[in-house]
């Protein structure tokens, strides 16, 4: 079983060193992790490079019209991602796996989007984040979504500083594969574990995204 955290941001949009992120998550005793940074895989393929004993998944984080996405295994980024139909067709001829993140945090994009979701199957819901505000309430409502889709529950940290790496992450059935990661999420053969971030931790976060 791999303990990977499926959801980190990095220097390349707004996030930590690759340097300090590899740190705190060999510290955390993570086996990998996804740097999804926003629109970029630069943080992804820079961290493959500089590590050879932690397991990097390349990715981006989209922003759609359904909420946030997740896109893992993906060595590039789709210029149209904040179409999520036009992003699923492209996923899907990439093979890439596709998270719902942080639904809660996009509530009325998800809530509205819930039909085209229940369309257009994806392959799990974030259920455990450890940057959203409201962490039980945020867990509850991505159970629900998950619940209503049929889909897996995943976890990842969300983390934008890099002492955060690893509060969240996901249990995943597979090798040390990252194909064979994806192949074991897309089989549902994943749990979300960990906990919360600090409170002020929250609180800058916010206060940084609001300034942007």
């Amino acid at each position: 079983m791999l303990k990977i955290d499926l959801h980190v941001h990095s220097e390349y949009s707004d996030g930590d060193s690759i340097d300090k992120i590899l740190y705190y998550a060999r510290l955390r005793k993570l086996n990998g992790l996804a740097i999804v940074d926003h629109l970029t895989v630069k943080g992804a393929l820079k961290a493959a490079e500089a590590s050879k004993d932690l397991i990097i998944i390349p990715g981006f984080e989209a922003e759609t019209n359904i909420g946030h996405i997740l896109v893992l295994g993906v060595r590039e980024v789709f210029p149209k991602a904040n179409n999520f139909i036009l992003l699923y067709d492209w996923a899907r001829d990439n093979d890439a796996v596709l998270i719902l993140a942080h639904p809660l945090v996009t509530l009325p994009q998800t809530l509205l989007g819930i039909n085209t979701l229940s369309r257009y199957r994806i392959n799990g819901v974030e259920a455990y984040n450890s940057a959203t505000p409201l962490f039980r309430c945020s867990i509850k409502f991505s159970k629900w979504i998950a619940n209503k889709l049929n889909l897996p529950l995943t976890g990842g940290s969300d983390a934008h500083y890099a002492e955060n790496v690893g509060a969240c992450y996901s249990l995943i059935n597979a090798s040390s594969s990252v194909d064979d990661i994806l192949r074991s999420i897309k089989r549902g053969e994943v749990a979300p574990a960990g906990s919360s971030i600090r409170l002020m931790d929250k609180i800058k976060l916010i206060t940084n995204i609001l300034k942007k």
